[in-house]
């Protein structure tokens, strides 16, 4: 079985096409007026809007995102149920979490 036809499975240092695009994408204000996990489900939502995230693929991993914006895994867990309540990510145990086909 070759481990780069699931990403799931791939080695935690395997380049994923959405790294390159969520380096630097949106900042997180840590001392800012706006829970830093609404911050974090903005950043994700408009990738998703906009098509950098695309329908039927997987959003970064948790340890991507705490690399990339320097958050607790608790924050992302967060933000990420705040988008799985808007309809736009599903989560499939043990492989991540996905974005839905269809975005409102």
């Amino acid at each position: 079985m070759d481990n780069y036809s699931y990403p799931w499975l791939a080695p935690d240092n395997l380049h994923y096409p959405w790294s390159d695009s969520l380096i630097n994408v949106g900042e997180i204000d840590h001392e800012g007026p706006v829970p830093v996990y609404q911050q974090l489900a903005s950043i994700l939502r408009d990738q998703i809007m906009s098509g950098t995230l695309r329908p039927g693929r997987p959003i970064p991993s948790e340890r991507t995102l705490v690399q990339n914006y320097g958050v607790a895994v608790g924050t992302i867990k967060k933000a990420i149920q705040v988008l799985r309540d808007e309809g736009l990510v599903y989560t499939v145990i043990g492989r991540g979490v996905y974005v839905t086909q269809q975005q409102r």
